[in-house]
Parts: C-alpha cells; structure tokens; sequence
C-alpha cells in the first residue's frame, strides 16, 4: 500500500481508526476500527449513504462500539 495515494479523506478515516485501535488498547486495527471512522467523520458520505438506506445510525454506532470493546486488548501496555 502506498498511503500518499490515499485521498484525504481515506488518510484522515485511517488515521482515526488507528487511534481508536490505540485509546482501546486494541492490539491490531481492525475494519470495525475503520467503520467507527467512517461513521464519525462529519465529510464522510457514508453515514449519509447508510441513512438513505433506512440505517438507525446511533444504534450502528452503538453496536460499533459494542464490537469494538470486545476485541482483544493489551494488558498491562506501559511505554
């Protein structure tokens, strides 16, 4: 992969989701790190899409999260 091909939208959704995957003390970034992104970014279109469709965006959030926290987790992580 090469990131300064990525538009700046998709290098400002990955560099969200990879500090979720740190605030959760996740041990690897995972899709459901990058939906979060997704879902949160204000200039993203795909919450937008996801509502046209009839999605209850809070409880996609919610579940997000919910699936976020049952990821495993590092234990003791002191830098």
């Amino acid at each position: 992969m090469r990131p300064e091909k990525f538009t700046q939208s998709l290098q400002i959704s990955l560099s969200s989701a990879q500090s979720s995957a740190a605030l959760n003390n996740n041990t690897t970034i995972e899709p459901i790190h990058v939906m979060q992104a997704l879902l949160d970014e204000e200039s993203s279109s795909c919450a937008t899409l996801l509502q046209q469709l009839g999605v209850d965006i809070n409880k996609l959030k919610t579940q997000v999260k919910e699936e976020i926290y049952k990821l495993p987790i590092l234990q003791n992580s002191e830098v």
